[in-house]
């Protein structure tokens, strides 16, 4: 009963860094050197694009968002927990990336005024694999820490949509991810915070904005969990 009692425990507060598997202080679920190890955004990132700088595709896709944001790169320690919380059930991670996230909107977008927030809906399939959607938990999170309200039915994905990375090319996910998501409501204007997991090639977030601008959003903004550094 004692071992029972101490599972259900560590399921809900982790003993172990979620990252590596050390152990850690009570009620925290990264290590102090994992969370130092995090691959941060930083000054470089282009608000317009998401790539670094040097980097910087503006010049070639025009997208129908107005700015993105990030607090970490698709990489290492930040991509390994985002995986984790993605396709193995680790929920107790979001925090850690709704709250960086967060952080995030609130260096970038300080200026702005959102009337509301949305995020990048995952399939129908995925979810009930997974069990929950985790851009929904994400914005959710976000939304109550921004005091934003959220708004869960102004985007839809179509039932047999083909996932974005068995696409060959930044072209075919751009032409897929417009096949991919629809509007479901009004967005009588304002300016929309939409939330996703991972920004590779901006072609999910773009197809989400672009519904969100034809549905009477004024600007749509973005915020990821993670970040590429180039498109691929």
């Amino acid at each position: 009963m004692k071992d029972f009692i101490k599972s259900a425990f560590d399921f809900f507060v982790p003993s172990h860094c979620m990252y590596c598997n050390s152990g850690v202080e009570n009620g925290s679920v990264i290590c102090k050197e994992c969370e130092k190890a995090l691959e941060r955004t930083g000054k470089n990132m282009c608000l317009k694009c998401g790539l670094n700088k040097k980097k910087c595709d503006c010049s070639r896709y025009v997208y129908h968002f107005s700015r993105i944001t990030a607090p970490f790169y698709n990489k290492g320690v930040a991509q390994n927990g985002l995986y984790k919380l993605k396709f193995s059930g680790a929920r107790v991670l979001s925090p850690i990336y709704s709250h960086a996230m967060t952080q995030s909107v609130l260096r970038d977008y300080g200026h702005i005024e959102f009337s509301r927030i949305t995020y990048v809906p995952t399939g129908l399939f995925r979810k009930i694999k997974r069990g929950y959607d985790q851009s929904r938990i994400l914005a959710e999170d976000i939304s109550r820490e921004l005091d934003i309200p959220i708004e869960h039915s102004l985007l839809g994905r179509t039932l047999f949509s083909r996932t974005q990375h068995k696409q060959r090319g930044i072209h075919s996910r751009f032409l897929n991810a417009y096949e991919n998501y629809y509007r479901k409501g009004k967005a009588v204007g304002g300016n929309i915070l939409l939330v996703d997991d991972i920004k590779t090639t901006g072609a999910s977030l773009d197809a989400c904005a672009r519904q969100l601008l034809m549905a009477g959003a004024d600007e749509v903004f973005c915020v990821t969990a993670l970040i590429s550094d180039k498109n691929s």
